[in-house]
């Protein structure tokens, strides 16, 4: 049972991850920044 839930809760980080390093921001003027804190939040993620 544990090592369902486990496996579960780290399928959906790694969906997450795969979001956020898969998007890009739409804003113009916050572009870059929003741009790697979404990257480095996205490698976070997979590599937790």
């Amino acid at each position: 049972m544990a090592k369902q839930i486990r496996m579960g809760v780290i399928g959906i980080l790694a969906m997450a991850g795969l979001v956020l390093l898969a998007g890009e921001p739409i804003e113009e003027e916050t572009w870059f920044e929003v741009f790697f804190a979404t990257k480095i939040a996205g490698f976070a993620l997979w590599g937790g």
